[in-house]
């Protein structure tokens, strides 16, 4: 885990850094058939969640986005 960063039972907490990351809450998940990924950007005030229908089908698409969201 990342210096800083807080997590449980799925929680992420994120304060952001000097170098320009945003602080971020974010909630990740997953069971047999499903998986979630969802983030809030208190500063934006942006939020963007990603769900599918299976085990891992939500991380690409997570990552994919999460590159714009912290650019």
């Amino acid at each position: 885990m990342p210096s800083g960063n807080a997590y449980g039972l799925g929680l992420w907490l994120s304060p952001g850094s000097d170098d320009g990351s945003e602080a971020s809450i974010s909630m990740q998940g997953m069971d047999a058939g499903v998986s979630f990924d969802s983030a809030h950007s208190p500063v934006s005030g942006t939020t963007v969640t990603v769900i599918s229908n299976t085990s891992d089908g939500a991380w690409p698409l997570s990552t994919f986005l999460g590159k714009f969201l912290t650019a």
